[in-house]
């Protein structure tokens, strides 16, 4: 097993390159590449970090001719270089005992800038960072976040809780939907994980509504006027037509219509209630995932989850060519 480590002071010179979304860059991707295939893990030496390393080093063990690329940033405000130098050393060390060819970077700047500077020079699919929960993403990258990392880029970001993490991963994913092109990508991406690894997808719509008459419908069938059954057929219609083109390729897919006033909680809920391993959804910031935005649903999402989330932006690239299944099923 080969472990490559590049420890880089100073930025080197600006090179031209092809950024990953171009549309000439997609073109050339390898067929059955997904939003995991290349995942840039933000190291720092905290739980959360540790807990990032190692769902980033469990889905490369998952992906065909995976690439993993660690990176610490040193900057005198957050870490210490002892503390970068000592976090990857670790990250490697259990990239070794996971058997996975991984890359290693140090780089000295804001993170915000270094992170993106290495995304966009390394190709990332997808961003990989830990976070503290309800404390926020964490040192390293919460930095980064507040600085605009995302905010120039639309890449894909996996936001993996420091608590404990599922027993399996890609087995059975969770995409929620709400009809907006940022949640049309999330599908994609979710869909194409699903069928290239045969797992099972989980759809789910949030009709937003107050507890108790969420509660008293889906318990009692409470609906005075129709009006509640009305919502949640039309969350159910609009499911199946966006699952109907995936089933018929032979995708395993799940239609769930749940209501409920807090949308990320209810999202969280039924990740558990249905066992899925990964939360896949959009963001609808127009400048990516700004703090701002992390304010709004993702941000609860990824709080209150006990699964890693994957949250797409509504121009995130999904990558090509999903592997056809043979089997067709739309549980309604």
């Amino acid at each position: 097993m080969l472990v490559r480590m590049t420890v880089r002071r100073e930025r080197p010179a600006k090179k031209p390159y092809e950024n990953f979304t171009q549309a000439s860059h997609l073109l050339r991707m390898i067929s059955g590449m997904d939003v995991i295939s290349r995942l840039l893990v933000a190291v720092d030496g905290s739980t959360p970090s540790d807990a990032a390393v190692g769902v980033a080093l469990r889905l490369g063990v998952l992906t065909p001719r995976p690439a993993i690329r660690f990176l610490s940033v040193f900057d005198r405000t957050i870490l210490d270089d002892d503390v970068c130098r000592r976090a990857l050393d670790a990250a490697l060390s259990c990239a070794r005992n996971a058997g996975v060819t991984v890359t290693a970077v140090m780089r000295t700047g804001a993170p915000g800038d270094e992170i993106t500077a290495e995304a966009d020079a390394w190709n990332a699919t997808c961003i990989v960072t830990g976070t503290h929960g309800r404390t926020g993403l964490s040192r390293i990258t919460f930095g980064s976040i507040s600085e605009g990392v995302l905010e120039r880029n639309v890449r894909p970001l996996l936001a993996v809780h420091a608590g404990p993490q599922p027993a399996a991963l890609l087995g059975r994913l969770m995409c929620a939907f709400d009809g907006s092109a940022a949640a049309r990508r999330a599908f994609e991406a979710a869909a194409r994980l699903a069928a290239n690894r045969g797992a099972e997808l989980h759809l789910l719509s949030v009709v937003q509504l107050d507890d108790l008459y969420a509660s008293g419908y889906e318990r009692d069938g409470f609906d005075p006027d129709g009006s509640i059954g009305r919502l949640y057929d039309d969350a159910k219609r609009e499911l199946k037509a966006l699952a109907a083109a995936k089933a018929a390729s032979g995708l395993r897919v799940a239609l769930h219509v749940a209501g409920g006033a807090d949308v990320a909680g209810v999202i969280a809920g039924c990740a558990t209630q249905f066992g899925c391993d990964l939360i896949v959804m959009g963001t609808h910031g127009r400048r990516g995932l700004s703090r701002a935005l992390l304010g709004s649903t993702a941000e609860g999402v990824i709080h209150d989850a006990g699964v890693p989330v994957l949250v797409m932006h509504r121009r995130s690239p999904v990558a090509a060519g999903p592997v056809p299944l043979r089997a067709s099923s739309v549980a309604c």
